[in-house]
């Protein structure tokens, strides 16, 4: 079964609003205290990352029509493609 560039494309703004709107002020919380920060240091210096208090992902999706004159804009280090990187 095929879905269609235009279903497709309003899923995906639809997810990412739930993403942004309703998971992130969730899930994706800063230390407010010292304590707080204290205890997500010590996560890390036993992960050999001393003084870090947080880390960032993304997820890259790769554009397949990208022009050229953009391509320079949209290459990642990882990868050998024109890509966008969400966060």
């Amino acid at each position: 079964m095929l879905i269609s560039c235009e279903v497709h494309c309003n899923y995906f703004h639809e997810l990412n609003d739930l993403g942004v709107n309703v998971l992130f002020p969730l899930y994706a919380l800063s230390p407010a205290t010292e304590s707080e920060c204290r205890m997500h240091m010590h996560e890390f210096w036993l992960a050999g990352f001393n003084g870090a208090i947080g880390s960032t992902g993304a997820t890259h999706v790769a554009i397949e029509k990208c022009s050229y004159r953009l391509r320079n804009n949209h290459l990642r280090a990882k990868q050998h493609l024109t890509a966008r990187g969400l966060t």
